[in-house]
């Protein structure tokens, strides 16, 4: 899957699949972070299924957040190291080399040069199970997803922002943490990885 949106609409999914929506909405309503408005509007949107225990059936809330993973991510990083973000530039090329085909020891540096620490990175991952459900990521998505999501909190930090609105925990928390699962599905769930074949990238990296 090479999109953060899904394959159908809400109204196109079977019934017993709005059904899985609709109970995921509902819990997240009633979580100490819900409300009934963003509720409402999680509940026609989203990949995976908190309701399965199937190896990749893990579950994201996505609705109207642009898939960047559709950018290589190199491009990005050279822009920002021109604009006199140097820091936040290598961790997009790290993430770039890693996009177009590399290994994770890219991964790994990058969380070398990322900064913050692993205790913002367990709120995160706190943050998500109130929100989804426990060890929900471990289950295993399509590899583009934390890619595009990591990427738009790495472009957010690079905005100035520093604290992710919906959380509340810092951007670069979020970041460690999708990098965490991109780590943890090259050993869990290799048929995940949909990174686009490396030869159309020869060149970026």
């Amino acid at each position: 899957m090479g999109s953060c949106e899904p394959d159908y609409g809400y109204e196109d999914q079977p019934a017993v699949r709005r059904e899985e929506f609709d109970a995921a909405a509902r819990r997240y309503k009633q979580s100490a972070f819900g409300d009934a408005k963003l509720a409402a509007a999680l509940a026609p949107s989203g990949v995976g299924d908190l309701n399965s225990d199937a190896k990749g059936s893990g579950a994201r809330f996505n609705t109207g957040k642009p898939a960047l993973e559709l950018i290589p991510y190199t491009l990005i990083g050279r822009q920002l190291r021109g604009r006199g973000q140097p820091a936040l530039g290598d961790v997009f090329c790290e993430l770039g080399a890693w996009q177009a085909g590399g290994g994770t020891e890219h991964l790994y540096d990058l969380l070398s040069t990322l900064e913050g620490d692993w205790d913002d990175c367990a709120r995160v991952f706190e943050y998500g199970m109130k929100k989804y459900k426990a060890w929900n990521w471990a289950k295993g998505m399509a590899w583009s997803i934390p890619l595009a999501c990591a990427g738009r909190h790495l472009l957010a930090m690079s905005r100035g922002e520093r604290t992710d609105p919906e959380s509340g925990e810092p951007h670069h928390g979020h970041v460690r943490c999708n990098v965490v699962m991109l780590l943890t599905y090259a050993s869990t769930f290799p048929e995940g990885d949909d990174r686009p074949p490396a030869e159309l990238f020869k060149g970026l990296t």
